[in-house]
């Protein structure tokens, strides 16, 4: 059932701890295997429980340590790799979710419609002035009215004429729309700009 242990030392000169596992394994690979088959249920892990626990007697006897009464020795080794495998596979099995990315990517129609409404913005920022656009940003970054009028270098000054296409505020209809979430923003724009609300 398990390859000769004493394969690891052929080639080793003094070959002590070899015949030492060697005849260990002749007189125990049975009651090891079936100490390990009993905690795992599974005959190839219990195969490899039983041949890992010989691995273990033959580093210890290399450095000198051989136990008393080795199928004692052998049965608790075989035990502990039972429970360290189990431990290692609840923690495998406990985090192996964080290796996944289960974020979804985003729909073609949604990406379609941010790239749209971007174009829009963009094209109504585009027909104002420098300092209107500039003015517009900061209020959309919660500057106060004053503050974007001491950035911009203005002081109160008459609101700016109508040219058509703007709002009274001096903003396109559309830039108004979708720049300007709430009234206070849009009050720290006039201000700025125009030097007050009307």
């Amino acid at each position: 059932m398990f390859s000769s242990v004493g394969q690891y030392e052929a080639r080793t000169p003094g070959s002590s701890a070899a015949q030492f596992v060697e005849e260990a394994h002749r007189q125990h690979s049975a009651m090891t295997y079936a100490v390990a088959m009993r905690a795992t249920r599974d005959p190839e892990a219990a195969a490899d429980v039983a041949q890992e626990a010989f691995l273990k007697l033959l580093s210890e006897a290399r450095q000198g340590r051989r136990p008393d009464n080795v199928g004692a020795w052998l049965c608790r080794a075989a035990t502990n790799i039972v429970i360290s495998r189990a431990r290692r596979a609840t923690v495998a099995r406990k985090y192996a979710p964080r290796l996944l990315d289960h974020s979804t990517p985003e729909q073609p129609d949604t990406v379609a419609v941010v790239r749209e409404s971007r174009g829009e913005l963009v094209a109504a920022l585009a027909v104002l002035r420098p300092a209107e656009r500039a003015a517009l940003i900061l209020a959309a970054h919660g500057v106060t009215g004053p503050e974007i009028a001491r950035h911009l270098g203005r002081s109160c000054v008459g609101p700016a004429p109508d040219s058509g296409h703007r709002s009274p505020s001096g903003l396109p209809p559309e830039a108004l729309g979708r720049t300007s979430r709430d009234a206070s923003r849009h009050r720290a724009y006039r201000y700025a700009v125009h030097g007050g609300s009307r």
